[in-house]
């Protein structure tokens, strides 16, 4: 998918607004931990690296921290 959307898995809030979100775009929301990038959503990543262009992060540092952040730029090969 050209775009998807990352959220905190153990809080309900962001996810839920990014699922509606990604949904209008017919885009995935992937689930992470919020202090280290999930493993399924680290492989998710970097096998989509190549038609991903657009990454939303929902809930910035508070609901994902900038580890799980560097750890979504990384797997995307930025």
């Amino acid at each position: 998918p050209p775009t998807l959307g990352v959220a905190n898995g153990f809080t309900f809030p962001d996810a839920l607004r990014g699922g509606a979100f990604e949904a209008h775009a017919d885009a995935p929301l992937l689930l992470s931990a919020p202090s280290a990038l999930s493993p399924s959503t680290s492989s998710y990543l970097t096998a989509n690296v190549a038609s991903v262009v657009t990454t939303n992060i929902f809930g910035g540092d508070t609901a994902l921290s900038p580890t799980v952040q560097t750890g979504i730029g990384a797997a995307l090969g930025l």
